[in-house]
């Protein structure tokens, strides 16, 4: 009863985008959200790593020139 109603109101629509019913726009949609929720921890997982590795790069450069600097001496 409840799913005949909710067809009844979203129709149109539905007709428009090309679903049966609402339920599998929600579901089209959900799935949509999930892979976007995935990608952009991978871009985020992704970023993180790059930046300690620049991080890291630049201290083992300070460091180098420090211990030449002090072997120079």
């Amino acid at each position: 009863m409840v799913h005949e109603a909710e067809d009844d109101v979203f129709d149109t629509f539905c007709q428009r985008i090309g679903v049966q019913n609402i339920r599998e726009y929600e579901e089209r949609q959900m799935k949509v959200a999930q892979e976007e929720s995935q990608a952009r921890l991978r871009f985020d997982t992704q970023i993180a790593r790059l930046t300690h590795q620049y991080v890291f790069s630049l201290l083992s450069e300070k460091q180098f020139d420090y211990f030449v600097i002090v072997d120079v001496d």
